[in-house]
């Protein structure tokens, strides 16, 4: 999973804020993790709604809504009526629209943040201290060697100059604990891949995208998988169902 340029944006300004704050629940499995979080972040996000937003007029839009589709059921074989509750069920949906949009933008902005934060601590394990891991090179339709260069404190398990099959070149590797920059060399070109090698919870994004004849650069880094989903699928499902319930809670409409 490739971090896009925004989440890398806000993860790269928040994470030192938010890593003292959250960094206690990366000591739990990454269900309960992510389950906390997710509650922290949804509750936040309703309570700003529910302030920004007329509940009033939005609980009278949700039973006017209901009554226009039960008159809606009703008159089915009425064209002329039909066309009339189909024009006021449209002048109600850009009401609320209108009174839901302004706080639907304001909490964008904490869910980037947190979505930063969760993809450079949740979305995969990290490479541990003298672990083995592997450096896997993609390229185009094209032949050849590529070589690697390490630092001191890293250990190339095998030559250091590998062949280029099936369009693809791998690297087994193991080191000390520390933020490492690997290099690639292929057709008199350098490529650099970022790596770390640490016990917390904490990784490089494991994919770079080159797009040139060698296309993608690739850690082993294992995915974390909460059955069977990943973290912003994990986060997703909970925040669906937390945010139902909390406005049922908290008689939000």
């Amino acid at each position: 999973m490739v971090v896009s340029p925004i989440i890398e944006f806000f993860s790269n300004i928040f994470n030192p804020i938010l890593d003292p704050v959250f960094g206690i629940l990366l000591k739990l499995p990454p269900f309960w993790g992510i389950f906390f979080i997710t509650l922290i972040v949804t509750l936040i996000t309703t309570l700003i709604y529910k302030k920004m937003t007329d509940q009033e007029v939005l609980r009278t839009i949700k039973e006017d809504m209901k009554q226009i589709r039960k008159d809606m059921n009703e008159f089915k074989h009425d064209t002329s009526k039909l066309a009339d509750l189909q024009k006021r069920s449209l002048e109600k949906s850009m009401i609320q629209m209108k009174e839901t949009m302004k706080p639907m933008l304001i909490t964008m902005l904490p869910i980037l943040i947190i979505f930063g934060w969760f993809s450079t601590h949740l979305a995969y394990y990290p490479i541990m201290p003298e672990d083995q891991f592997s450096v896997n090179l993609t390229f185009k339709d094209i032949t050849g060697t590529v070589d690697i260069l390490v630092p001191n404190e890293i250990d190339v398990i095998g030559e250091k100059t590998q062949e280029i099959r099936d369009n693809k070149a791998g690297f087994f590797l193991k080191g000390e604990e520390g933020d490492y920059t690997l290099s690639f060399n292929f057709e008199n070109k350098t490529y650099t891949k970022d790596v770390l090698i640490t016990k917390e919870r904490k990784y490089k994004d494991p994919e770079k995208y080159v797009n040139e004849n060698l296309v993608t650069i690739k850690t082993s880094n294992a995915p974390i998988k909460v059955l069977g989903l990943s973290w912003f699928w994990t986060y997703l499902v909970l925040a669906i169902v937390l945010n139902s319930l909390l406005r049922k809670v908290l008689k939000i409409h």
